[in-house]
């Protein structure tokens, strides 16, 4: 599986979910630009274990907070490839 170029190995494929910011709408209608920094927050299907943003063979951690709700959120300053690694429970 590839996200964004990287190759993820097969045993992984299961834990991560690609997450691609392209525009941000308006709930009345049109999109913005991103000027700075912006809070993502995305529902979880499960307990995530890294956040990372994606280039090529690239990958960059964030940091995150996980919701009480189960949502995660992590701020970004570009629209790009992003990915939440879930934990493996065993």
């Amino acid at each position: 599986m590839k996200v964004n170029g990287y190759i993820v190995p097969a045993a992984d494929e299961k834990f991560i979910e690609e997450k691609v910011l392209s525009k941000l709408s308006y709930p009345g209608g049109g999109t913005a630009q991103l000027t700075g920094e912006v809070t993502v927050t995305v529902l979880a299907k499960a307990s995530v274990d890294k956040v990372c943003y994606v280039l090529g063979s690239m990958k960059e951690r964030l940091p995150f907070i996980t919701n009480p709700d189960g949502s995660v959120g992590f701020k970004v300053t570009h629209f790009s490839v992003y990915v939440l690694v879930y934990k493996v429970v065993e």
